[in-house]
């Protein structure tokens, strides 16, 4: 099993921009996904729709795998796409939500 990760699921709207906090996101030491939105989060994850606070899963969902790119995956075969969230934030040119590791 690969070590315990934690997230903040931020959404900032250009670079200078101040982020603001939408969710958590980590795996648990049994190997569960948790996406959980913070009180009153200002913007909607997409997959993850606003009326249920908490996501659990076995498996990472696509649609945070896919935030992975495939060039950086090829680089770092040993490593899984939660882990790589590290080297990405998971940025997309789509939207405006990135990933930021919790110590």
């Amino acid at each position: 099993m690969s070590s315990n990760l934690h997230y903040k699921v931020i959404y900032r709207n250009g670079d200078n921009k101040s982020p603001i906090e939408i969710a958590d996101f980590w795996r648990t030491n049994e190997g569960k996904f948790i996406f959980q939105y913070y009180k009153n989060p200002a913007y909607e994850f997409p997959g993850f729709g606003l009326e249920k606070k908490k996501y659990e899963s076995d498996n990472l969902w696509e649609h945070i795998s896919f935030r992975v790119p495939n060039n950086i995956r090829k680089q770092n075969p040993q490593k899984p796409p939660e882990e790589l969230l590290v080297l990405t934030k998971g940025k997309l040119v789509t939207d405006h939500f990135e990933f930021i590791l919790i110590d």
